[in-house]
């Protein structure tokens, strides 16, 4: 289901087909998206040049209308076309799909509920996709924003487990392998359709925090030579709860990872169960087997080791575990 909401604007849109779309994915529940929506709704972009596309990723239909109803409210006081879609099979691959489908632009930028864009976000994904036709992808750093002072063991060894990533201070073209994280990635729409769109047997799905969705993408883009631009102008902050300071949190964050890996090698890459445990035991080998240097260097802190080894055992869970991840149908070229 689709509702189209144009927001009210100080002097008329010269036209209604955006040049990118901003794709945000929200049970509508989180308290973060009234901020994220605020930050999207002052970008420097024209108006008439984006859409802000809102999945509200709920079962229920009236979960559904109740969203919708109350984040319209809060859009009353600013200029932009937002549109509402509601995807009923839980999963943040499956949402992504769906903004996918709904998206008008010829690019589509996503960000989480959680995120705040830069003013100059949007106006800055735009101007470097234009100007080369050859970059299918452009991102760049993720800033954490923290509600409470964090403790002194969160240290930025751990910050991409909450999704915060930072670039280089240039422009760059990513290498084979490398990626942007998905609260600050835009693409192509046309890309994103031929790639097949993220992969439903990963990423969020209810309290789970399967992750590696944005892969497939990726490894599509680099499959066929296209570019990946960084930019130290693609700039977001991501709001990291207090929650998101608990031990516990990055117990439950490394176990998923490893789990992640598992299930993209086995279910998308079509690798074999011995491959997958002769890498996890190289690497785990390879990781403690000189860990005090490592930590003597600074590349590594007690704490990241401890948490590290509770991927390893989302690993053997994963390997272990029988069946696959069954999500509904998101074939996006449907």
């Amino acid at each position: 289901m689709l509702w189209w909401v144009m927001v009210s604007k100080q002097e008329p849109l010269e036209s209604t087909v955006p040049r990118i779309s901003v794709v945000v994915c929200t049970s509508g529940i989180r308290a973060t998206i009234g901020h994220a929506l605020e930050a999207l709704l002052g970008q420097t972009l024209p108006a008439q040049d984006y859409e802000v596309v809102l999945v509200v990723n709920t079962a229920e239909l009236s979960d559904y209308a109740q969203a919708k109803a109350r984040l319209s409210t809060g859009l009353r006081k600013e200029h932009v076309q937002v549109r509402f879609a509601h995807e009923p099979c839980l999963g943040l691959s499956v949402a992504r799909n769906t903004g996918i489908r709904v998206a008008e632009g010829r690019y589509v930028a996503f960000i989480d509920d959680d995120g705040l864009a830069d003013p100059r976000w949007l106006e800055q994904i735009v101007t470097r996709f234009e100007a080369d036709e050859r970059v299918a992808s452009v991102g760049g750093n993720i800033f954490p924003l923290f509600e409470v002072e964090p403790p002194s063991w969160v240290t930025p060894h751990l910050y991409p487990y909450f999704s915060c990533k930072t670039f280089s201070k240039d422009e760059e073209y990513l290498g084979p392998g490398l990626y942007f994280f998905g609260t600050n990635m835009a693409f192509r729409k046309d890309v994103l359709v031929a790639s097949g769109g993220f992969d439903a047997c990963l990423g969020r799905k209810g309290n789970n925090l399967l992750s590696n969705e944005e892969w497939t993408v990726f490894h599509y883009i680099d499959q066929q030579g296209l570019l990946k631009l960084s930019s130290p102008q693609v700039n977001v902050r991501h709001m990291i709860p207090p929650s998101r300071l608990m031990r516990w949190f990055f117990v439950r964050r490394l176990w998923w990872q490893g789990v992640s890996d598992t299930v993209f090698h086995l279910c998308v890459s079509g690798r074999g169960k011995g491959w997958v445990l002769r890498k996890a035991w190289n690497d785990f080998i390879g990781y403690y087997g000189n860990l005090s240097q490592k930590i003597r260097s600074g590349a590594s802190t007690p704490h990241m080791a401890f948490f590290n080894f509770f991927r390893w055992g989302g690993i053997l869970y994963a390997l272990c575990a029988t069946g696959k991840v069954s999500p509904c149908e998101t074939n996006i070229k449907d």
